[in-house]
């Protein structure tokens, strides 16, 4: 009887340690992927606002040098010799 009692002994001892090991395995994981998330985060949104404004720089040149364009297209005339006036 003292041997099954110690093999049931055993058995817990076995289950506990792998519920341990995996607990503790999940928890470094978790830890892991907030350590790098955090900084990775930030730098993506950082990233990501920094290229939006540029794009949005790139449009309002563009924008501005259409109207430009447009303004100096109205104004320009053609003589009757066919040239520019």
């Amino acid at each position: 009887m003292a041997s099954r009692s110690t093999q049931a002994g055993a058995q817990l001892v076995g289950v506990v340690l792998v519920i341990g090991l995996v607990l503790l395995t999940l928890k470094w994981m978790l830890i892991t992927a907030a350590i790098l998330v955090v900084p990775f985060g930030i730098w993506w949104v950082w990233d990501h606002g920094r290229s939006s404004r540029s794009a949005k720089a790139v449009r309002d040149r563009e924008s501005a040098a259409r109207l430009r364009r447009l303004e100096l297209e109205s104004r320009a005339t053609v003589d009757a010799a066919g040239g520019c006036g």
